[in-house]
């Protein structure tokens, strides 16, 4: 009779790990960061031309692309990345907590109702 070895490595290497705890939570917190800073971060050069022109309409009139080539022309291109490092590093950890605690409390509430009853009332839940 053969051994079911074989069988059993090849179902481990086929299904993957279930994660949860600390594992599963980190990566969902680690992902809502990672989304946030960079989308976040992305648009502060919009933020810095927008500052601009409402701290200074007569200078900077010409809407935001043209508000973009005034903020080259006179301060250079890095001017446009003013206030990114703390933007990317706040919307990294308000991210984390958002992303990671909403799908934390999510299940703690399927929890405590039951999976049957959380089905039933998913709009409230999720």
């Amino acid at each position: 009779m053969a051994s079911s070895a074989p069988v059993q490595a090849v179902k481990s290497a086929v299904e993957p790990e279930k994660l949860s705890g600390v594992g599963l939570y980190s990566r969902f917190a680690f992902a809502g960061a990672v989304c946030c800073s960079v989308t976040h971060g992305a648009l502060t050069p919009v933020d810095v031309v927008k500052t601009r022109i409402q701290l200074d309409p007569v200078t900077y009139n010409r809407g935001l692309f043209g508000g973009i080539r005034q903020v080259i022309s006179n301060e250079g291109a890095g001017a446009l990345l003013t206030g990114f490092g703390p933007t990317a590093a706040g919307y990294f950890l308000q991210g984390a907590f958002k992303f990671g605690g909403y799908e934390f409390f999510k299940q703690q509430w399927i929890n405590q109702l039951g999976l049957e009853t959380a089905s039933n009332n998913r709009t409230a839940i999720y």
